[in-house]
């Protein structure tokens, strides 16, 4: 919730107001609660879940939608060419990490978290094929707390996902240490356990690290959440 807090606090007045239009929400809804936290206090994830009376799951999902309204109502794409930049470039590390294999997420994600989607083969317990979702996110930042692998694998665990991949502008040793601590993914097909999260920096994708997963190619994926063959 820091850079959350962060970018509402430095807003101007006249900005700070417009921005509740634009969410457009009761002041006795949740969002607006969120907003007025943000500006006044300083609350991190837990306080601010405890004063909002939700559980931690959906806080996040409220925060996400939250951020990704504030990224539209600040940056808007067609308005700011750093931030057409920024989606390029992030498109080069999915597409690059993932050998051409994951899905970028639209606009309309309400997660703004989330930014590409892949889907792995694997089989049930009575050994039929079937595809598991693999999270992708970027961070920017050239700082990054423990909070960033914490709040990652709070939304694998919320959107029942096999894993997540964190890609990273800078390299973040104490995240792949911290990563450590989510777990493993067990794949049947590979028969070996995976890592739940992994953490990849750019300079490690410049020297040719690629994903290492039987990944679904594109043109398999017909629909998400559903079968992925006719």
């Amino acid at each position: 919730m820091k850079n959350l807090n962060k970018i509402i606090k430095e807003l101007s007045e006249s900005d700070y107001n417009g921005l509740v239009l634009y969410v457009g929400d009761r002041k006795e809804g949740k969002p607006y609660q969120v907003l007025e936290a943000a500006r006044t206090r300083n609350y991190n994830n837990d306080m601010m879940t405890e004063f909002l009376g939700v559980t931690s799951s959906t806080f996040y999902t409220l925060k996400s939608r939250l951020r990704d309204k504030i990224e539209v109502y600040l940056y808007g794409e067609s308005a700011n060419s750093d931030f057409t930049v920024k989606k390029e470039f992030e498109k080069w590390m999915i597409h690059s990490y993932s050998n051409n294999r994951a899905k970028i997420n639209g606009n309309k994600r309400s997660d703004s978290d989330i930014n590409a989607t892949a889907y792995i083969l694997d089989l049930d317990e009575k050994n039929e094929q079937v595809s598991k979702e693999v999270l992708f996110s970027i961070k920017t930042n050239k700082v990054l707390d423990l909070s960033t692998i914490r709040d990652f694998n709070l939304l694998i665990e919320v959107k029942r996902a096999a894993m997540g991949i964190l890609l990273t502008l800078y390299p973040m040793p104490h995240l792949v240490e911290e990563c450590k601590k989510c777990g493993i993914y067990k794949s049947m097909v590979m028969n070996k356990p995976l890592p739940r999260i992994q953490v990849v920096s750019v300079e490690e994708i410049l020297e040719g690290k690629r994903l290492e997963l039987p990944l679904y190619p594109l043109d398999a994926v017909k629909k998400v959440g559903g079968s992925l063959f006719e």
